[in-house]
């Protein structure tokens, strides 16, 4: 999915010779069993983002992150560059959050409820995003 003027777009294959015009409705398929291995990647990205506020304080800024079924990126900014002993801290953190296997779960929440000063991905939202927020 990616964003646009305020809207999710969710970007997919046509089937072989299938053709799409405006205005035509279409149906639309989760591949859930790619999901489901690219799950595991997404939720490290908020592990990683919560880790990088741990060791380096509230400066930390979550720019992008892009997730697939081998890895993910995570952009961010800070007030410097990071120490080795800061890297070190930030990957043991990570690595307990993997080893204590936390459940996840998700929930819809009205994006009025969340912290109007909110940095990173909600703080984009509420400007320009929908009524409310699954997290």
């Amino acid at each position: 999915a990616r964003s646009f003027a305020g809207y999710v777009l969710h970007v997919g294959r046509l089937a072989p010779g299938a053709a799409v015009r405006l205005g035509q409705k279409v149906a639309c398929r989760v591949d859930y069993e790619r999901r489901s291995r690219i799950a595991p990647n997404h939720s490290m990205t908020h592990v990683l983002n919560w880790a990088l506020r741990a060791v380096l304080g509230g400066d930390v800024d979550q720019r992008g992150s892009f997730c697939d079924e081998d890895r993910l990126r995570f952009d961010f900014t800070c007030k410097g560059p990071v120490a080795p002993k800061d890297l070190a801290a930030v990957e043991g953190l990570c690595q307990k959050a993997i080893e204590q296997a936390h459940p996840v779960s998700a929930q819809v929440v009205p994006l009025g409820s969340l912290a109007r000063g909110g940095r990173g991905p909600a703080r984009l939202l509420l400007r320009r995003g929908p009524a409310a927020l699954r997290l």
